[in-house]
C-alpha cells in the first residue's frame, strides 16, 4: 500500500522554486567567470622520480616561462601555442632562477619539456590557458 505524498504549500514551493534559481545563478557566474578570469598557471615535470623543471603561463597569458630545476645538463623549455603560431622558451641553468619571454598574442596551451639528446623529449601533457 501506498503512502499519500506529502502536501506542500505554496510557501514551501515557492522556498524551493527559489533555492532553485539561486542554485542556477551561482552556477552559471561560477561557469561565466572560471574560463574569462585571467590566472597564472604551472606545470612541474618530474624524471626518475625528481622534480627537473616547471614551466607556466602568468600576466593575463602574455608571458611564459620555463625553469631548469635540476643540475643534470638537460635544459627544460616550455613550448607554447597561441592563435596563429607556437613558440618555445629554454632555460638551461638550474642555479639562477627562470627564463621569462613577452608574447604578444595571448597564450592559449603549453607543455613541458626535457631536452634529451638522442632521444625524444619527455615533456607534460598539452595544458590549456
Amino acid at each position: 500500500m501506498m503512502k499519500p505524498s506529502k502536501k506542500v504549500g505554496l510557501r514551501g514551493r515557492i522556498g524551493k522554486a527559489t533555492a532553485s534559481a539561486i542554485g542556477a545563478a551561482v552556477l552559471l557566474i561560477l561557469g561565466l567567470a572560471g574560463p574569462a578570469a585571467a590566472h597564472d598557471t604551472s606545470r612541474y615535470l618530474a624524471s626518475g622520480g625528481n622534480w627537473v623543471g616547471r614551466g607556466g603561463v602568468t600576466a593575463s597569458h602574455h608571458y611564459v616561462y620555463a625553469c631548469d630545476m635540476r643540475a643534470d645538463g638537460n635544459a627544460i623549455y616550455t613550448e607554447f601555442r597561441y592563435n596563429g603560431g607556437s613558440g618555445r622558451v629554454y632555460d638551461t641553468t638550474s642555479t639562477s632562477g627562470c627564463t621569462q619571454i613577452y608574447v604578444g598574442p595571448t597564450i592559449t596551451s603549453y607543455k613541458v619539456c626535457m631536452v634529451l639528446n638522442n632521444w625524444g623529449d619527455p615533456c607534460t601533457p598539452w595544458s590549456g590557458v
